[in-house]
C-alpha cells in the first residue's frame, strides 16, 4: 500500500539516513498522506491544501514524530525546504 501512496502523493525518499523527503506537488485539489511510515520509527503527515494554479505556493500541513526535512517542489521551478524537529 505504501508504494501506491507514494505514487499518488508524489513523494519519495531522497536520503533516508538524513531523514529528508522530496515532495513534487502537481495536483490542485487537497491531497497528501496521514501517518505515513518513514524510517525505522517515524510517521509523517503531509497535506497540501487546495490551490488555484500549479504556480500558486502550496499551503502545507506537516507533522512528524521525528526530525525531518521536506523539500517541496511546485510549478515550473519553485521549491522550498521545510524543517521540523518534532510535533
Amino acid at each position: 500500500m505504501s508504494g501506491n501512496i507514494t505514487v499518488i502523493s508524489g513523494t519519495k525518499n531522497v536520503f533516508l539516513r538524513y531523514l529528508r523527503r522530496l515532495w513534487h506537488i502537481n495536483l490542485l485539489e487537497e491531497h497528501g498522506v496521514r501517518k505515513y511510515p518513514f524510517g525505522a520509527k517515524g510517521e509523517l503527515t503531509l497535506i497540501c491544501k487546495p490551490r488555484n494554479s500549479k504556480g500558486e505556493k502550496p499551503k502545507i500541513v506537516f507533522e512528524s514524530n521525528i526530525p525531518v526535512e521536506i523539500e517541496v517542489i511546485w510549478g515550473e521551478d519553485k521549491s522550498k525546504s521545510i524543517r521540523v524537529s518534532k510535533t
